[in-house]
């Protein structure tokens, strides 16, 4: 699922590494991963990050951690980045963007954070530190579930990065996007292909009406994700596929759309 345009004036508007087109995919991708968290290596300002928490809003509101010490540095190329400002900047952008709900922010290195991670990835973006791109993509491999997605930023005109996706190709990855500076890969999985603007899931307004002090389980619920609260009366909006569940826990379909409900509340 493509941005709109009003949402990638927003998005264009602010200061990054990133292009526009490069924006564009982030969205499109974060859009379609429905089951597992999206990390990314390097935020500086959020630009990235806003086009992939967007996306991931318009999709399945997955996890989006952005993982960045954001202190003074220097790249091989010269580059000077003034880190704490940039900080300032970045959780201005979250603020008015209204991602909050889904972006965790972590001011550590990369390897600091992959030492103790445990969570399975879907969706992993490198653009940290460019020299360290190939010790990044070793230290969080392990990490992407099958099928999973990784991007790697500036693969073409820098060299750790070019070595970093030549070694995920070597490993099994497949070449599946291209935009600018940015190549997708897809980790091996014969049952999980990757598919250029997907269409997203069906979703159907739902609304409690069970006993107020009900036992609640999201024990097989596809998503497991639980943020469904037991308001009698509250609406939400469940994916089709999984109706028949929560049905069973005492909600009810919804007359029509107007009823308010909101994917995930």
């Amino acid at each position: 699922m493509k941005p709109d345009k009003e949402t990638m004036t927003r998005i264009s508007a602010l200061k990054g590494w990133v292009d526009d087109g490069e924006c564009e995919l982030l969205y499109d991708i974060a859009s379609q991963i429905d089951d597992h968290c999206i990390v990314e290596i390097g935020s500086y300002r959020g630009k990235s990050t806003m086009a992939l928490a967007l996306g991931s809003k318009a999709g399945y509101a997955v996890e989006v951690f952005a993982i960045d010490p954001q202190v003074m540095f220097e790249s091989a190329a010269g580059t000077r980045f003034n880190g704490p400002r940039a900080k300032e900047e970045f959780f201005r952008n979250v603020v008015e963007f209204g991602v909050g709900d889904v972006v965790y922010v972590i001011n550590l290195t990369s390897a600091q954070v992959a030492r103790a991670w445990k969570l399975p990835i879907g969706f992993l973006f490198l653009d940290g530190d460019h020299e360290r791109a190939v010790e990044d993509f070793r230290l969080w491999d392990p990490y992407i579930v099958e099928g999973g997605l990784l991007g790697v930023h500036d693969f073409e005109t820098w060299e750790v990065p070019r070595l970093a996706y030549r070694e995920a190709l070597n490993a099994g990855y497949e070449e599946v996007e291209r935009m600018g500076g940015l190549a997708i890969l897809q980790k091996p999985n014969p049952r999980k292909k990757y598919i250029k603007n997907a269409k997203l899931p069906q979703w159907i307004p739902m609304v409690y009406k069970g006993p107020m002090n009900a036992p609640f389980s999201l024990r097989g619920q596809k998503s497991k994700r639980e943020y469904y609260r037991l308001e009698k009366g509250k609406p939400i909006s469940v994916r089709h596929e999984d109706a028949e569940f929560f049905e069973e826990q005492g909600f009810r379909q919804c007359k029509s759309e107007s009823s308010g409900a909101v994917n995930g509340e």
